[in-house]
C-alpha cells in the first residue's frame, strides 16, 4: 500500500514539476519510490538516521516558523470573553 501510493505520489510530482510534457505511470513511481528506500537500506541505518534528522529539523523549523507568524496574530481580549462552553463537545477533537 505505502509502495502504491508513493508511486503515485512522484508520478504526480514528476508531472507537476515537469508539465504535461513528461508523465509517468504510477507503477514505474513504485519502483522509484522502492529503489529510494532501497538505496537507503543498503547504506545502512546511519544514512537513515541523517535523512531522519534533517526531516525532524525541517518539521521543527516549519513548526517554529508558523508559531512566530502567528503569535502575533493573537488577541488575548478576544480570547478572554469568547463564550468556550459553545463550543464543548462538538468542538473537541477526539
Amino acid at each position: 500500500a505505502y509502495t502504491a501510493e508513493g508511486g503515485q505520489l512522484i508520478s504526480d510530482a514528476v508531472t507537476e514539476v515537469a508539465g504535461t510534457s513528461l508523465w509517468i505511470p504510477p507503477v514505474v513511481g513504485s519502483g522509484i519510490f522502492a529503489s529510494i528506500f532501497a538505496f537507503l537500506a543498503i547504506f545502512g541505518t546511519s544514512s537513515v538516521d541523517l535523512v531522519n534528522r534533517v526531516l525532524v529539523t525541517g518539521l521543527i523549523g516549519s513548526f517554529l516558523s508558523l508559531l512566530g507568524v502567528g503569535l502575533p496574530q493573537i488577541s488575548a481580549d478576544l480570547l478572554s470573553r469568547g463564550e468556550w462552553g459553545a463550543i464543548y463537545p462538538a468542538g473537541i477533537s477526539v
